[in-house]
């Protein structure tokens, strides 16, 4: 959903750009920025030994939610291999040594697919 321009910004380059604010007060404007990305998958990368063994791309086909339009399809052409899919947090991730956490993912397989899946949280020094 990170690549959803919220409503009343505009993108500069890599970065997002909020309207024009008056202050009430001084009658100074000021506008408010924050990076935005360019990436076609904000947030998400795979990583594999050999590059050509998996592409990623973000597609609105089949969605299940309307506030979740966007759908990250990975198809795995080379699986003699571990592939991972990461993602960086985006914002970050404020992760609490010693607290629990639940991953909730929508999985779609092709029906030969006798793989399994596992996932796992991972500190940035792994």
């Amino acid at each position: 959903e990170e690549l959803e321009m919220p409503k009343g910004y505009h993108a500069e380059g890599d970065r997002l750009i909020s309207s024009r604010l008056c202050n009430h007060t001084t009658g100074e404007s000021s506008e408010w920025a924050a990076k935005w990305t360019t990436d076609p998958v904000p947030a998400w990368s795979l990583k594999t030994k050999n590059t050509l063994a998996a592409q990623m791309k973000l597609t609105k086909d089949r969605s299940l939610f309307a506030s979740a339009p966007n759908n990250l399809e990975i198809v795995i052409k080379d699986a003699s291999e571990p592939v991972s899919l990461i993602n960086d947090g985006y914002w970050g991730m404020g992760i609490a040594q010693g607290e629990k956490y639940h991953l909730r993912a929508i999985v779609r397989t092709s029906p030969d697919y006798k793989g399994t899946i596992t996932a796992k949280l991972i500190s940035e020094k792994g």
